[in-house]
């Protein structure tokens, strides 16, 4: 049995951009658990605990879902604070395309999981001080627009330690 989800990984140097306004996160006023640069993704769908037999299922929907989808861009876009700004569990760049919420829904529809709107979580807020202060502070961060290339949409295993998570690529179905 595997722990796993549907996402799309990104590029070396959106990492980098994304790195800097975690950087930024983390000298405001809140205790978080910021994801590693290693594991910085986009959710599609949590699937949670499958079973060995139903992974290769999975990666043939995965496979022809990508057949019908051609590569397409995407836009990183403002942070945004999930589930509201005042009661933040999530810190995340929004996700702009109409392109990969189709996608979403494809794999929803056919897979299953846990799903919300396309977002990239760059950290998970344990406890906020001062609220008014940090969503202002928030506000301030210097943030740009960055397209991001989707060529393939990837089943990953998530591996939990002590540490934190370690994320394994089972899969990786490329779009035409």
């Amino acid at each position: 049995m595997v722990r796993a989800f549907i996402g799309v990984v990104i590029q070396e140097e959106i990492k980098r951009y994304v790195i800097g306004i975690q950087e930024q996160l983390k000298s405001l006023l809140i205790e978080a658990k910021f994801v590693e640069p290693e594991n910085l993704h986009i959710s599609l769908s949590f699937l949670g605990d499958v079973e060995d037999a139903e992974v290769e299922k999975i990666k043939s929907k995965l496979d022809e879902i990508s057949k019908s989808c051609e590569k397409f861009e995407i836009i990183l876009g403002s942070i945004i604070l999930i589930p509201n700004e005042k009661f933040t569990r999530v810190v995340a760049l929004d996700v702009k395309s109409d392109a990969l919420e189709a996608i979403r829904k494809d794999v929803v529809k056919s897979i299953g999981g846990k799903s919300h709107p396309a977002h990239l979580t760059l950290a998970r807020v344990k406890v906020v001080t001062e609220r008014e202060k940090f969503v202002e502070n928030v506000n301030k961060i210097v943030q740009k627009e960055m397209s991001v290339k989707v060529d393939s949409i990837c089943l990953i295993e998530s591996i939990l330690e002590r540490t934190g998570p370690i994320y394994k690529i089972l899969h990786k179905s490329h779009l035409k």
